[in-house]
């Protein structure tokens, strides 16, 4: 019996149970289907019962789709059956309208009346999904022709073990059973149009940039799988995408990690190619690109760096395609990113106005020069390259302009790399949690303001700045929004902008005692008891002289003592005997010791005593004989000039700086000849007053030698026996001279003199060096 069936039937109706009213034995009045079908989407290849389209011939055929049947309804007996769907992937060809047919791929041509979709709305070229069905009864065939279709998207993670894809708005998307296998145009943050299947699956990917550049931060974290092989993927990397500003975790090898130097410090931190570099891949080694790779996947330039402004509107000679990368400076995205691990910031702007007002906001500048960029850009039709997207990873030279402060001196803790970290400060009034703060010096950081530099290894280099106050003030308030406050160290007086931010660092503030949070809080009310000179203040001022950031601090952290050397004594080369010159000490604990060394000076040996001068604040230099004697620095003896000071007796709120300075001659010296060497040698030398040289200041001294050389070295001794002290002879090698036949000439000597009065030239020699 035959029976007519609905067009939009599924294929598997033919293993369909039905009940079927007819009459005259063979003429079908009504059909009941009492069969349910599931069908499967692009499953894994299986045996099935019953096959459909297994002849179709397009370029590329799967097994599409599994329909399970169940005839349990009509009777039991009848249970389920599977019928597998054979579709091809191809292309529709051409139309005739005369032979009223449509090629179909490997198919060739085919009676439109043989087609039961509509195809009206594809054309010619099209990609194409379609099965091929025979009938069974006869030698009639039937095509069902679908179109793939297309959708654009920015792919953010994916998978290619479990061969999926996850979009920017959250959709998963797994892979048809026509996937081509090619995920070179699959990466993190990267825009792509998708071919899909009938069912909503990926075929395939096109990117116009098929590569993904990420910015490692320098740091990573373990991995949850501690079991991995040493090949394989044992942490996660840090990156952040430098077109989207997205932070990836990408998966590492512990191989790769051993490789790029200490990532704890960050030293190898810059950009990676990391679109194979994913979880679920077996690549976990990002690869560098830099300056040198240029264009890179027609989509990246790599640059040092340039100055923005608000006019600024291309970046120059950085390619050598046209050398040059524009960009609409109304429009262009930035990207600056910051800091890492958990601290990590990134920040977006629109504009290069936008960008300078945003750090405006915390620094007055109207340039930022942005180091270490990345640019994602696309290429016009006249081959000129535009920059969509500039990145720069701590690449921002006006953050140098910013201020760090700290309230108390802060130790070094040792850090991995041979490095050294520094915690508790505040940069523009919010605190710094400063374990990015890395230095390569354990010096202690003294309390106060400091401007900074960091390095593309995250290394700080700090500068004391004295721009700013550190002292007790003068409040004087003109009403409750308005004030000014005078220095008490310097005298200047400066308005309170009426937003400034104020930070109190007391110790009990809010507990024991009252915080101080507004700028009536910091004259006399609610029982602060701000005139009882309880507190000092630190601050700062912008570019219009107005004090924009106001630490409150305990009077106790600002009683400190400074014991440094004069400016005469570091320009002459002295330091202490670790290097410094300048020491802080704070409430009474200042050492009473100190142990002077120059580089240009050897003092071993030396048993008479230097004058040294100590001055606390303005009082008048106090004079001491200052012995040399050895002392340890590290592992080294050293010799140097023994210096004690008084320990001041302070109070709270007293600052106290002692200085060491003297180290001058005692008496005049001079240079001149021993008599008996004045017929071969002389010496033109205006004397120097007693007390106007300083030990270790180098002195230039004309010597004319009269005889004829022959252009060999010269050795020559200075002694000096002329007042109380004795002194070990002064000894000048390997003077260069010249051939210079009967004629005199002139050798210049730099001298550094341990001991004053006259020395005199007592001995000269040939070098056993020829000149």
């Amino acid at each position: 019996m035959q029976c007519a069936v609905a067009a939009n039937t599924g294929l598997d109706m033919m293993y369909h149970a039905a009940k079927i009213w007819h009459v005259n034995g063979k003429t079908a009045v009504y059909v009941m289907d009492l069969a349910t079908a599931e069908v499967a989407n692009c499953p894994a290849d299986k045996k099935t019962d019953y096959s459909i389209g297994e002849n179709t011939k397009g370029d590329k055929v799967e097994l599409y789709e599994i329909a399970t049947v169940d005839n349990t309804a009509l009777d039991k007996s009848y249970g389920k059956v599977t019928v597998g769907y054979t579709y091809a992937l191809d292309e529709l060809g051409t139309r005739s309208e005369t032979k009223k047919t449509t090629v179909i791929g490997n198919e060739g041509a085919v009676d439109n009346d043989d087609i039961k979709t509509d195809i009206s709305k594809i054309n010619r070229g099209d990609a194409i999904i379609y099965i091929k069905a025979e009938s069974t009864t006869s030698d009639g065939e039937g095509y069902h022709v679908s179109a793939v279709s297309y959708t654009k998207a920015t792919i953010k993670d994916y998978s290619k073990v479990k061969k999926t894809v996850t979009l920017d708005n959250g959709d998963v998307l797994s892979a048809s059973k026509f996937f081509n296998g090619d995920w070179s145009d699959v990466g993190f943050g990267t825009t792509v149009t998708i071919t899909l299947d009938t069912h909503g699956h990926f075929i395939d990917f096109d990117a116009k940039s098929a590569k993904v550049i990420g910015y490692f931060t320098g740091t990573i974290r373990n991995s949850t799988a501690h079991d991995v092989w040493y090949s394989d993927a044992a942490f996660a990397a840090q990156f952040v995408n430098i077109t989207t500003g997205d932070t990836e975790e990408v998966p590492v090898s512990a191989e790769w990690v051993s490789t790029h130097g200490s990532y704890v410090t960050g030293e190898y931190k810059g950009y990676y190619d990391i679109t194979d570099t994913i979880y679920g891949s077996d690549n976990y080694y990002p690869t560098v690109v830099s300056e040198s790779n240029n264009i890179y996947a027609s989509s990246y330039v790599f640059d040092d760096g340039i100055r923005f402004d608000a006019t600024t509107y291309k970046i120059g000679g950085v390619h050598n395609v046209t050398g040059d990368v524009y960009f609409d400076n109304d429009t262009v995205t930035f990207i600056i990113a910051n800091n890492r691990g958990s601290k990590l910031s990134i920040e977006k702007y629109t504009g290069t106005e936008e960008m300078l007002a945003a750090y405006s906001e915390n620094y007055p500048v109207a340039a930022i020069t942005l180091r270490n960029l990345a640019v994602t850009g696309h290429f016009d039709d006249q081959g000129t390259f535009y920059a969509d997207v500039i990145f720069a990873f701590d690449g921002a030279e006006s953050v140098s302009s910013g201020t760090l402060f700290y309230p108390e001196n802060v130790t070094a803790d040792v850090y991995p790399g041979g490095l050294y970290r520094f915690e508790g400060g505040y940069m523009n009034g919010t605190e710094f949690l400063s374990d990015s703060v890395i230095r390569n010096t354990n010096a202690t950081i003294t309390r106060g303001f400091y401007t900074f530099t960091v390095n593309s290894a995250g290394v700080w280099t700090l500068t004391e700045s004295n721009a700013y106050e550190y002292t007790r003030v003068t409040v004087r308030p003109v009403s409750d929004t308005k004030m000014y406050i005078t220095s008490n160290n310097t005298g200047v007086e400066r308005e309170v902008l009426a937003d400034a931010k104020i930070v109190d660092l007391r110790s009990g503030a809010g507990t024991d005692v009252d915080s101080i949070k507004e700028l009536s809080d910091l004259y006399y009310k609610n029982n602060n008891e701000y005139h009882n000179a309880k507190v000092i203040l630190a601050y700062t001022w912008d570019a219009s002289n107005k004090v924009n950031v106001i630490y409150v601090l305990d009077a106790g952290l600002y009683r400190s003592t400074e014991v440094k050397l004069s400016d005469e004594l570091v320009a002459a080369g002295w330091t202490f005997a670790d290097g410094d010159t300048s020491k802080m000490f704070y409430d009474d604990d200042c050492a009473t010791t100190y142990y002077l060394v120059n580089e240009n000076l050897d003092l071993s040996g030396i048993s008479y005593q230097f004058p040294v001068t100590t001055k606390l604040n303005k009082d008048a230099a106090v004079e001491q004989n200052a012995p040399v004697e050895t002392t340890t620095v590290g592992t080294e003896t050293v010799s140097a000039i023994k210096v004690t000071v008084d320990q001041p007796s302070m109070d709270p709120g007293d600052d106290f700086v002692i200085e060491i300075g003297g180290l001058t001659n005692k008496v005049a010296m001079d240079f001149d000849v021993a008599a008996g060497m004045d017929a071969y040698y002389g010496i033109d030398f205006e004397a120097i007053a007693a007390g106007k040289y300083v030990y270790g200041t180098p002195i230039k001294v004309a010597v004319t030698v009269k005889l004829d050389t022959n252009g060999n070295q010269l050795d020559l001794t200075f002694g000096n026996t002329s007042i109380e002290d004795t002194f070990a002879d002064m000894v000048v090698e390997h003077i260069d001279t010249i051939d210079n036949g009967a004629t005199y000439q002139v050798v210049t000597l730099t001298v550094y003199p341990l001991g004053n009065g006259t020395w005199t030239l007592e001995s000269a020699v040939f070098s056993d060096t020829v000149g």
